[in-house]
């Protein structure tokens, strides 16, 4: 995955999490750079879905399940928020990825890269 798609994902995560508008940026603390998001929120919207997807994933009942769709390209990422912790999958980059939410930081792990990664609000 992208560094700006896992950027994205962090901040849309933390977004839904805290039901709170938040600053359309995030810092990434493994790159040391502070992530405009303006651009990605706008071309990846955000929309609620069912628990089945027409993509295949089956989503869990227990959480509340969204995609981001970018819709001129046709690639989605499916993410599915549980409280304080999220996981999901992103099509275009065959990426599973999974964390959590904890005050103003955000822990992301990807599980193509198998790497975490961190970022502030």
């Amino acid at each position: 995955m992208k560094s700006e798609l896992r950027a994205y994902i962090a901040y849309v995560a933390a977004k839904l999490a805290k039901q709170e508008d938040l600053q359309m940026s995030v810092l990434d603390l493994d790159e040391n750079v502070q992530r405009d998001l303006t651009e990605m929120c706008q071309l990846r919207p955000v929309k609620s879905t069912a628990q089945q997807r027409e993509c295949g994933m089956v989503r869990s009942a227990d959480g509340e399940n969204f995609c981001m769709v970018l819709p001129q390209e046709e690639q989605h990422t499916c993410l599915s928020v549980y409280g304080q912790l999220f996981d999901g999958y992103d099509h275009d980059s065959d990426s599973h990825f999974s964390g959590f939410i904890n005050d103003d930081l955000v822990e992301l792990y990807d599980y193509k890269c198998s790497d975490h990664f961190s970022y502030q609000l």
